[in-house]
């Protein structure tokens, strides 16, 4: 079932309220179903995804049939370019793995609260406006649903990390500066046309590769770990910020720590090949 925030269902459905949207509006009032998600290759399978949930629900009546098991959490994995789909009873959290070759493109997540048997809803939380406070749904009619969440799987996610950095040539940015953009699928790094044609010449040697790792990638790492820190949600809506946590579980970091620490991690500790190098 395709999510449909407009779709009327006969009876009071629990939803979150699209952007602008009056509370007014909701079939209950001061509730909210919030399925959560998490999209990763298996640090322990690189050749499959997991796939962690855990499902936020303040509506008693609805937590008290799940616990009665009158209904269940359901959680679906689709993939239109595949023509995959999955959908599992699933309880409160969890987590389970995908094949990778069944995933490409773009993997969505739903999350359900739907009725095992017939049972009636009861809940002073109903809008005032549908005329009444209990109503009776048939089994396997959906009490709660929401948006969903939608990941990227691109083969990138196996690419090194610096195969998702673009140099973008800027007139306005002086010989020896960099900046970088973080709102789009990969990381573009500005500067000044001249200076790119230096830092393509550079790549040609390994000594010169330690100097960029260190004086450009570094810093715009630190930027990425600390931008994904700081916004997770948005971050993780671009393709970056999903290669980046895939590259951070496959070598066992916490892209939550410090930033500094996490790009140091991520790039294999640059400053050290630096000095052996040249300060030995």
């Amino acid at each position: 079932m395709k999510y449909d925030p407009n779709k009327s269902f006969g009876y009071p459905i629990l939803r979150p309220l699209e952007s602008g949207q009056s509370p007014e509006l909701a079939d209950y009032v001061r509730a909210s179903f919030q399925p959560s998600f998490s999209f990763r290759i298996n640090e322990d399978e690189p050749g499959t995804f997991q796939i962690s949930y855990e499902f936020g629900l303040s509506l008693a009546p609805l937590r008290k049939l799940i616990d009665e098991g009158e209904a269940s959490f359901y959680l679906r994995t689709e993939c239109r370019a595949t023509f995959y789909s999955d959908t599992r009873q699933v309880p409160y959290e969890g987590e389970f793995s995908v094949d990778g070759d069944k995933l490409r493109d773009w993997v969505e997540l739903y999350g359900y609260v739907i009725a095992e048997k017939d049972v009636t809803v009861s809940s002073d939380q109903i809008n005032d406006e549908f005329g009444y406070q209990s109503f009776d749904a048939e089994a396997g009619s959906v009490l709660a649903c929401a948006p969903p969440t939608t990941y990227s799987v691109e083969k990138d996610f196996y690419r090194n990390i610096r195969s998702i950095f673009e140099y973008v040539e800027s007139e306005e940015m002086k010989m020896g500066e960099t900046a970088v953009e973080l709102d789009k699928d990969y990381v573009y790094i500005y500067a000044h046309p001249k200076q790119i044609t230096l830092l393509r010449n550079a790549e040609a040697t390994k000594e010169n590769k330690l100097f960029l790792l260190n004086a450009v990638f570094f810093p715009a790492v630190i930027q990425m770990a600390h931008k994904l820190k700081e916004e997770p949600e948005q971050s993780l809506e671009q393709k970056w910020g999903n290669i980046f946590t895939a590259k951070c579980a496959a070598k066992n970091i916490n892209w939550d720590d410090d930033p500094m620490l996490v790009a140091q991690r991520l790039l294999d500790r640059p400053l050290e090949p630096l000095s052996k190098s040249y300060f030995n």
